[in-house]
């Protein structure tokens, strides 16, 4: 595919259509990337520092965060996953967005973004039930509190990140505008027309971009297994689940 960008990082914070955006610049024709977390665990590729932990835990917990992390670094190679992909969404490309601006000069970003009340009424959804549906580990845990300071929700917390994050995405690029496209959400602005002129690819792609990766409730059940299973070996919350009868109730 011909075109005049070098790559696509989406600089949108969580909640704000990053997987709907994926999903549309993948129909584009684009080798879109979400969530490559493994960019997290090896900053190497950005010529920082490596991955240290920040967060204090148990022996147990410590323990599984290592298993994350070397799972992490054996099974992703950060430096290919930058080389051979177009377009980059979703955490934790927001963090980094200076230096992937320095090291793939004639990129293009786009911010996705809501308004803060709507946007924090999302967030309450992604740390409780968010978390028991995909299953967030620790390096999820250290990967939200890099990003918004805090590993539970906590509006405080929350509305620095959200302004700090724009107001700084704003004044680095606020002389280059042509390379950053702002996108509200709540506004209805996801679209690919929106998206196809802004990265000239002339696919001719009209109307608003599916929405995907909507908020959807999970089982008190799900919420025992995911939080326990963070702090206990598996097989002993079996054991007891079963001593308990937990499973047999309705």
């Amino acid at each position: 595919m011909s075109r005049s960008f070098n790559k696509v990082f989406c600089l949108g914070l969580s909640r704000t259509g990053t997987t709907s955006l994926h999903e549309a610049l993948l129909a584009m024709g684009l080798r879109s990337v979400h969530f490559p977390i493994h960019l997290f665990t090896q900053p190497e590729v950005f010529d920082l520092a490596p991955f240290q932990p920040s967060l204090r835990l148990g022996p147990y917990a410590a323990w599984r965060r290592g298993k994350e992390l070397k799972a992490s670094r054996v099974h992703h190679d950060a430096r290919k996953t930058l080389e051979m992909s177009d377009a980059f969404c979703d955490l934790p490309v927001p963090l980094f967005y200076k230096e992937l601006d320095r090291q793939f000069p004639g990129s293009k970003f786009i911010v996705t973004t809501r308004a803060l009340k709507p946007w924090l009424e999302s967030m309450r959804w992604l740390f409780d039930e968010g978390g028991v549906l995909w299953n967030r580990g620790h390096i999820g845990d250290e990967l939200h509190h890099r990003v918004y300071g805090t590993t539970s929700f906590d509006t405080c917390a929350l509305e620095t990140a959200w302004t700090h994050h724009h107001s700084s995405v704003l004044e680095f690029f606020q002389k280059r505008e042509s390379d950053c496209l702002w996108i509200s959400v709540d506004r209805g602005e996801l679209c690919f027309e929106a998206l196809d002129t802004f990265l000239e690819l002339g696919t001719g792609m009209r109307g608003p971009c599916p929405r995907t990766n909507e908020a959807k409730p999970v089982s008190a059940q799900q919420k025992l297994i995911h939080h326990r299973e963070k702090k206990f070996p598996y097989s002993l919350l079996a054991l007891v689940s079963r001593k308990l009868g937990f499973f047999d109730r309705n």
